[in-house]
């Protein structure tokens, strides 16, 4: 394992007894690299442990904060609160973005002013979008250090921070492993149909690219790569397991949504579906439970004052339903312009 870079004492610009430490967490991102990249993936119980011991090697460690949205996540907020590290909740926007690097930049700079002592920031993510907070951080005389994963971290961050640390190395697994191609002849779709149902229960619309980009994962469809995954709603999409259909976008400018819905009239869905029930029935007796597979449904937001399910079928695939929505998501966001936009 290469010498771990926090542990150079050339040119050290740290000074480690007297410093005070911040750490801040981009959990989704992180997230994101880990399920992509690593083999075998780190728990988030190993994540917090190596996090926290590698901001403690700058100093005293008075700050550490986790940003994510724990409300769809299936990590257990609680297990970071118990390794020192403070979960905070950033609700994902109806499109599917995220907003951890807005609310993260935020807090950080806030503590420039209400807790002065801090001298070291550790940011943990590989989001290009902190290049203008590391910058404003290091004017106000702070060092920054950076971890993400290396081939996820934008290159700006890694020249401008005063230490970049690989999350590869940190956390001692392999940062790339062979993709395993797809015999999609013999994939097992009931993962995926049941996913989308409980989606589509629960919100007011479906997002493909917020089911691309935050959704799917290897405990729910079997998959982790990105092309891969694109790959599986495309195919959902040709195979009429899914309907696509565009969302009225009311930002100036904005272009429309590409969303879905579930086809309940295809017969492997009708099929899916009824074995699901009947599997519920015998497990559960008269009471049906809303959870599919591993309990997702749990993880889905409630949105209140939700239409009926009959009224949001009512648009044809490729028309715009009645209401309309924020979002800044662009219609082709699969990687197939223009293909399955209706």
């Amino acid at each position: 394992m290469p010498q771990d870079r926090y542990d150079r004492s050339s040119e050290d610009v740290f000074d480690r007894p007297k410093s005070r430490v911040g750490l801040f967490l981009d959990y989704e991102n992180i997230r994101r690299s880990i399920e992509h990249h690593f083999s075998p993936p780190p728990t988030p119980q190993q994540l917090c442990e190596k996090l926290y011991e590698m901001a403690g090697r700058f100093g005293h460690v008075l700050l550490a904060n986790a940003y994510g949205d724990w409300s769809i996540s299936v990590t257990d907020p609680r297990e970071f609160r118990r390794r020192q590290i403070e979960p905070r909740l950033v609700l994902t926007k109806e499109n599917g973005d995220d907003r951890t690097d807005i609310t993260l930049s935020l807090d950080a700079i806030e503590t420039l002013y209400r807790q002065p002592e801090l001298d070291v920031y550790v940011i943990v993510s590989g989001d290009s979008d902190f290049h203008d907070l590391m910058q404003r951080l290091r004017r106000a005389g702070r060092r920054v250090v950076v971890c993400g994963a290396r081939s996820d971290t934008g290159r700006e961050l890694i020249r401008g921070a005063d230490r970049f640390i690989p999350l590869e190395e940190l956390l001692g697994v392999r940062a790339a492993r062979a993709v395993q191609p797809v015999v999609w002849d013999e994939y097992d779709w009931s993962g995926f149909i049941v996913l989308i149902r409980d989606l589509d229960r629960k919100l007011n619309f479906v997002g493909l690219r917020y089911v691309a980009t935050k959704v799917l994962n290897p405990h729910n469809c079997g998959l982790s790569d990105r092309g891969q995954k694109q790959e599986l709603l495309n195919r959902a999409i040709d195979q009429n397991i899914i309907e696509p259909y565009q969302v009225e976008n009311i930002e100036e400018g904005g272009e429309p949504v590409s969303a879905c819905r579930l086809n309940l009239e295809h017969a492997m869905v009708k099929e899916v579906l009824e074995k699901e029930a009947l599997e519920q029935g015998a497990a559960e007796g008269p009471e049906e439970s809303e959870a599919g597979p591993g309990g997702f449904a749990e993880n889905i937001p409630s949105e209140p004052d939700e239409p009926a399910e009959e009224e949001q079928r009512e648009s044809a695939p490729g028309k715009s339903p009645a209401r309309t929505y924020h979002s800044s998501v662009n219609g082709d966001d699969l990687g197939r312009p223009g293909e399955h936009t209706g």
